[in-house]
C-alpha cells in the first residue's frame, strides 16, 4: 500500500480511519469494565454527513485577495475552484471524505498577474474521484478577479513515488519554474530515500522533470526555492546530521535551463532546530538577479537569533553570521531598488509576542544589521507565526503576519494581516486584515501556506491553502475538570470541560457523560448535559448531575450502595461528527461510593496547599518547554505527558522529588505539531494542564 505524507499531524491517517469507520453504528459502543479505554478512542466513527457539493466555496483549497493599489485595499476572497476529494456511499447516504490540505506549495504571479499555486495534490483515489484527478504535483492558474482558473498536472506521481513539498519562481520572460520533493519508495510502498526535482515552462507548456539533487534522507527536508530566476535558480534545502544532532544546510545552483550541472555548496550553516524555516508559509532564499547577490536565512544553532548567509559570485562561496533576539520561522526579503536585505521573524520566549524586522544599514553584504525592530505586537495568550515581505511593482513596502488564538481561544491560527510602508520601513500603516477562519468561514483548523506575492502594476496577492469540505478530523478534547461529591445523600454533579475547533455538538446529544456500576450485567448510563456556561463554538464547561441508580442488564434500575465501585468518563462529538472522550490512562476513572473519589482530574483550586504546579513555559513551544512545581515538603511525584487520544507519549518524571522549587523538560521527540495535555500527580491528588506543539 502506498503511502502518504503530505499532511500534517497524520491528518491523512484520520481521514481514512474516518471514513473506513463511518460503516460503523452512529453511537460508540460503550466500554465495559475492565476493556482498555485506547482502542476505542481509535475506532469510534465520524456520523455519516451529505453536505451538498458547493462549487462556489465548500471544497476550495487554494484562495487569496488581490489589492490593485498596493496593499491600501483588497478584494472579495477568491479561490481556485472545486480542488476534487474522495465521494464514498455509506448506508446509502454520500459521505464527503476531505483529502486533507496542502503545506507543500508556493505562489507566484505571472506577466497577466494570473496567480500560480504550484502544490503537491496527492489525497485522490482513482476509484472514487468525482473530478478525475491524478497524485502529482499541480500548476493551479488563477484570474485576479477569481473568474478562470486551471489545474494543470506538471507531473504525475507514479507506483514508486510520493510527493510531499513543492515551491516555484519566475524569471524575466515569464517563465515557471517549479520543484518538489520525490519520496523513492520501495515494493511495499515505503519511502527509502528522497529526491528534489525540477521542471519550467516554455511558451506555456510544463516540461519534463529532471531530479537535481538526489540521495536525501526522507525526513523534513523543507526545500524551497529563489522567487526570482535568472541564469540559475537556487535551492535550499536541510539534511539531519546525526553525529551533531543539528540541521545542516545545503544550496543547490540549479541552471534556469534545466541543462548542465548543479552545484551544491554543502553545510553553508546548519540550525537547531527541524523547522529551520519552515514549508510554504515563509520565504528564507531569494536573489536579486541584477546585483548577483543570493541570500538565505535559517534558525541559528543555538536557536538564539537567525543565521543569514549571502553570496556575491553565484554561490560559490558564501559569508555567514548571525542577527541575534529572533527566534522562529524568519524569512528573507530583499529591497531590490535600494539594495538592501530585510529579515522577517518573531520572539517568541515571552509575552507579549511581536513580529520583528531587521535590516543591513549599508546594503547588501555591506554593514550592520539594524534591528531587531518591533513591527507588530500582540496581546498575550496570541501566538505570531508566519512573517513576510515583499515590494510592489511601484516600490511600497508590505509585510504580513498570521496571528493565533483570535478571537476566542483554540488551536485556531485565525487571522493574516498586512502593514505597508512608503519609506523604507521607518514608519508603518495601522494593520488590515486580510484572512480570517471566523469572518471569512475558512474550515479546518490551520491557514495553512500563506504567503504575500507582489505583480505588476502595483498588485499584490496574499494567497492561502484552506481547508474545505468535511475538514475537521480533529475530534473534541474532554476534560474532567471536578467532581462536587459522591456521597449518595448528596447531590452528585460533574463538571466538563470540552473544547473542539468547529464547535462541540451541544444542541444535540454530542455531550456525554458516561457511567458504569462495576457488577456483572450492569450497562453504561449516558447523562445529558444539563447546563453549561460555553462559547458560540461550545467550548467551555459543562455541568452534568448524576441520579442515584443505575441500569442493569435487564434495563431495572438499581440503586448504588456504599461500596460500589463506578468508572466514568466524557465524552463529545462535534459539528462534522468526530468523537472525541476524557480517559484516564489504561483504565476509566474511579469513584467508590461514599468514599473519597480517586483517579480524577481536579483544578489547581482544589489541590493541597503543600504543593503547587506551574504553567509550562514557553507555551506554545517548538523544541522544548519546561513544567515547574513546588513542594512544601519531599514527596512522590509522577509527571506525564498525553496525546489527544489518551495515548501516554512520555513520563517526564516518577519518583522521589525533593521540597522547594522543581522543574522537569519534554523536548517533543518524536512528537508532531498539536495538543497535548500533561498530567501532574502527588500527595493522592491529580492535575490536567495542557500546551501546544509547533513544529
Amino acid at each position: 500500500m502506498r503511502k502518504s505524507y503530505l499532511f500534517t499531524a497524520c491528518t491523512l491517517c484520520l481521514v481514512l480511519l474516518f471514513a473506513a469507520a463511518s460503516m460503523a453504528v452512529e453511537r460508540p459502543v460503550k466500554i465495559q469494565p475492565g476493556d482498555e479505554l485506547l482502542p476505542v478512542l481509535l475506532t469510534n466513527p465520524t456520523g455519516p454527513r451529505n453536505p451538498a457539493r458547493d462549487q462556489e466555496d465548500d471544497f476550495w483549497t487554494f484562495r487569496f485577495r488581490v489589492s490593485t493599489d498596493g496593499g491600501e485595499n483588497w478584494s472579495d476572497l477568491h479561490g481556485a475552484g472545486d480542488t476534487g476529494m474522495w465521494e464514498v456511499d455509506v448506508m446509502g447516504d454520500t459521505v464527503s471524505v476531505v483529502i486533507g490540505w496542502t503545506t507543500g506549495m508556493g505562489t507566484v504571479v505571472d506577466l497577466d498577474n494570473n496567480i500560480h499555486f504550484v502544490a503537491v495534490l496527492n489525497g485522490f483515489n482513482p476509484d472514487i474521484n468525482p473530478l478525475a484527478r491524478e497524485n502529482g504535483v499541480y500548476d493551479v492558474m488563477v484570474s485576479p478577479d477569481g473568474e478562470n482558473s486551471t489545474f494543470t498536472p506538471i507531473v504525475v506521481e507514479d507506483e514508486l513515488s510520493n510527493f510531499v513539498y513543492a515551491d516555484c519562481g519566475i524569471d524575466a520572460d515569464g517563465n515557471l519554474y517549479a520543484i518538489w520533493h520525490r519520496q523513492v519508495l520501495d515494493e511495499e510502498g515505503a519511502p527509502v530515500e528522497g529526491e528534489i526535482w525540477a521542471a519550467r515552462t516554455t511558451e506555456g507548456e510544463w516540461g519534463d522533470g529532471i531530479p537535481v539533487v538526489d540521495e536525501l534522507d526522507i525526513g523534513d527536508n523543507y526545500p524551497h526555492m529563489t522567487p526570482t530566476v535568472g541564469d540559475y535558480f537556487y535551492v535550499l534545502y536541510q539534511i539531519p546530521n546525526a553525529e551533531t544532532g543539528l540541521y545542516d544546510q545545503y544550496i543547490a545552483r540549479v541552471p534556469a535551463s534545466l541543462e548542465g550541472d548543479v552545484i551544491i555548496s554543502e553545510a553553508v550553516a546548519s540550525s537547531g532546530s527541524d523547522v529551520s524555516y519552515y514549508v510554504s508559509d515563509v520565504n528564507p532564499i531569494d536573489q536579486d538577479v541584477d546585483a548577483g547577490f543570493v541570500y538565505f536565512c535559517i534558525r541559528s544553532e543555538d536557536l538564539g537569533g537567525i543565521t543569514v548567509g549571502n553570496s556575491d559570485n553565484m554561490g560559490e562561496s558564501w559569508t555567514v553570521e548571525t542577527v541575534a533576539g529572533a527566534q522562529r520561522y524568519p524569512s528573507i526579503g530583499l529591497d531590490k531598488a535600494n539594495a538592501i536585505p530585510w529579515l522577517f521573524s518573531n520572539f517568541a520566549v515571552s509575552a507579549p509576542h511581536w513580529n520583528w524586522i531587521a535590516h543591513d544599514d549599508i546594503g547588501y553584504n555591506g554593514g550592520d544589521w539594524v534591528g531587531p525592530d518591533t513591527l507588530t505586537e500582540i496581546a498575550p495568550g496570541e501566538v505570531l507565526y508566519v512573517h513576510l515581505g515583499v515590494w510592489t511593482s511601484e516600490g511600497r513596502f508590505i509585510s504580513g503576519c498570521n496571528i493565533w488564538n483570535y478571537p476566542t481561544p483554540t488551536i485556531t491560527p485565525s487571522r493574516f494581516i498586512t502593514r505597508y510602508s512608503d519609506d523604507g520601513g521607518d514608519n508603518w500603516s495601522d494593520p488590515l486584515q486580510t484572512f480570517s477562519i471566523w469572518d471569512d468561514v475558512i474550515e479546518g483548523h490551520y491557514i495553512t501556506g500563506v504567503n504575500i506575492v507582489a505583480g505588476h502594476n502595483n498588485y499584490v496577492f496574499t494567497a492561502l491553502a484552506g481547508r474545505y469540505g468535511v475538514t475537521d478530523v480533529i475530534p473534541p478534547v474532554c476534560i474532567t475538570v471536578s467532581v462536587s461529591s459522591f456521597m449518595l445523600d448528596e447531590p452528585k454533579v460533574v463538571e466538563v470541560e470540552m473544547t473542539d475547533g468547529s464547535g462541540i455538538d451541544f444542541e444535540g446529544d454530542g455531550a456525554m457523560f458516561n457511567w458504569i456500576k462495576v457488577a456483572e450485567g450492569y450497562d453504561w448510563v449516558c447523562v445529558n448535559q444539563d447546563s453549561m456556561d460555553t462559547d458560540p463554538l461550545g467550548s467551555g464547561t459543562y455541568w452534568f448531575h448524576l441520579p442515584d441508580s443505575a441500569a442493569d442488564g435487564d434495563g431495572n434500575m438499581q440503586p448504588l450502595a456504599p461500596g460500589d465501585t463506578v468508572l466514568f468518563y466524557a465524552d463529545a462529538y462535534d459539528n462534522n461528527g468526530n468523537y472525541g472522550a476524557e480517559h484516564d490512562g489504561e483504565y476509566s476513572n474511579v469513584w467508590i461510593v461514599n468514599e473519597s473519589i480517586t483517579e480524577v482530574p481536579g483544578d489547581a483550586e482544589e489541590l493541597p496547599l503543600n504543593f503547587e504546579l506551574g504553567s509550562n513555559y514557553p507555551n506554545p513551544f517548538n523544541n522544548s518547554t519546561v513544567i515547574p512545581f513546588s513542594l512544601e515538603r519531599a514527596m512522590d511525584v509522577r509527571i506525564a505527558v498525553y496525546d489527544l487520544s489518551g495515548r501516554l507519549v512520555a513520563t517526564l518524571f516518577e519518583g522521589r522529588a525533593e521540597a522547594g522549587h522543581n522543574e522537569v523538560a519534554w523536548m517533543g521527540e518524536g512528537a508532531t505539531s498539536g495538543i497535548y495535555f500533561y498530567t501532574f500527580e502527588a500527595a493522592g491528588s491529580r492535575i490536567i494542564n495542557k500546551m501546544t506543539l509547533l513544529r
